[in-house]
């Protein structure tokens, strides 16, 4: 009987802990910061220089894929996110743009309620150099 109790004394410990629940569900698709994202690309050196841009991005836990589209001037710079890394509230994407210099970055903070992110941009054309950028979720 002593060797009974000792046993399940022993077991007690493995059966909590395995009906434990951590609350997240690994399976579950995580919002993060997937969505549609509008706001504008601001030049530093010339602020008059504003252009809209527009992100839709896929946030899976592991990586941050999508595309994107930069409305310049002339011309439409569209470009894909390759990868990413959300960690509360940073924020990086690589972005692999349809022109030369074809690879680019986003870089910024998300804030607190994860409907906007500001940071900076670099890519091709009018949308490179010193740019920030102001993006909020528009879904």
């Amino acid at each position: 009987m002593r060797s009974l109790l000792r046993l399940a004394l022993l077991l007690l410990p493995v059966l909590v802990f395995s009906a434990c629940d951590s609350g997240s569900d690994d399976d579950a698709p995580r919002v993060g910061v997937t969505g549609r994202w509008v706001g504008e690309l601001t030049n530093e050196r010339d602020m008059s220089q504003v252009f809209p841009v527009e992100l839709n991005i896929v946030d899976n836990r592991n990586d941050i894929v999508g595309t994107g589209v930069v409305q310049l001037p002339t011309e439409a710079l569209s470009f894909e996110v390759t990868d990413g890394l959300f960690a509360t509230p940073k924020l990086r994407l690589g972005l692999l743009f349809d022109r030369a210099p074809f690879v680019g970055s986003l870089s910024g903070r998300v804030n607190t309620e994860i409907t906007e992110i500001t940071g900076t941009f670099s890519g091709s054309g009018l949308a490179n150099g010193p740019v920030t950028m102001t993006l909020s979720r528009s879904n």
